[in-house]
């Protein structure tokens, strides 16, 4: 298909769970990359808090390997900062 395809990947309670303690953990770029970008679209969806999503990229960012992968994460952390926390947890800041 010319890689023409798209999916949303929804992670369940468990599933999330496990991606938010243990993201940094997984040794493979690939499997890391789809977790991060289920993550994101949680947070863009409001179905994972901005605060959540934020502390996830804190804990797992510095064992990311990938330059491209940290930079698009820096990016989607100030934006829900931005864009998506609540007004009183955006204004206290981190």
């Amino acid at each position: 298909d010319d890689d023409l395809s798209y999916a949303k990947v929804r992670l369940d309670e468990d599933s999330l769970k496990v991606v938010t303690e243990h993201l940094g953990d997984f040794e493979e770029s690939l499997p890391r990359a789809l977790c991060w970008a289920a993550a994101w679209d949680m947070t863009r969806d409001g179905e994972m808090a901005a605060r959540d999503y934020v502390e996830l990229v804190l804990r797992g960012v510095g064992k990311e390997s990938d330059i491209g992968v940290v930079q698009s994460l820096q990016r989607q952390a100030k934006l829900a900062i931005d864009q998506y926390a609540a007004p009183v947890w955006r204004d206290r800041g981190l």
